[in-house]
């Protein structure tokens, strides 16, 4: 599944929840969603209230040494936009992944003993081929790469 597919599946999944969405925009250090110039911005912000979801998407490479550097790209750009850390849990981070994992799961698995997901408490949304999708809370994330 290509990248632009797994962010039309998650945005569905969110649309259909009664999010607002945001394409390739990001949350500044005040909390406001604004426009970015292209590449600048977070894959998907979802925004319902005051219910904040900031996505990174990847999908499928061309070679397979493209996927390690796709994850290690993923987190990093999730990181880099994590301007507002909340504890009162109205702002989460997550990254999207096509299901099954095929040559992610071997990138991914390196996280699977990184405390930084429990602290950060990142979300993993899986896109299957038939364009459910299902959602790992961080804990959930955590044992899902444990038992990959």
């Amino acid at each position: 599944m290509k990248e632009n597919e797994v962010i039309r599946n998650i945005e569905s999944y969110f649309q259909k929840k009664g999010f607002e969405l945001h394409r390739s925009w990001i949350l500044d250090k005040r909390g406001e969603i604004r426009r970015v110039t292209r590449g600048a911005g977070v894959d998907l912000i979802a925004k319902r209230s005051e219910e904040l979801w900031l996505v990174e998407a990847k999908g499928e490479r061309k070679r397979k040494a493209g996927y390690s550097v796709a994850i290690n790209v993923a987190f990093g750009q999730l990181m880099s936009r994590i301007k507002i850390f909340d504890h009162d849990e109205k702002i989460h981070y997550a990254i999207s992944l096509p299901f099954p994992l095929g040559h992610f799961e071997a990138p991914l698995k390196r996280f699977a003993d990184s405390q930084a997901l429990s602290i950060l408490k990142i979300h993993l949304f899986l896109i299957h081929e038939n364009g459910e999708v299902k959602h790992k809370n961080p804990n959930q994330f955590i044992d899902f790469l444990q038992q990959l």
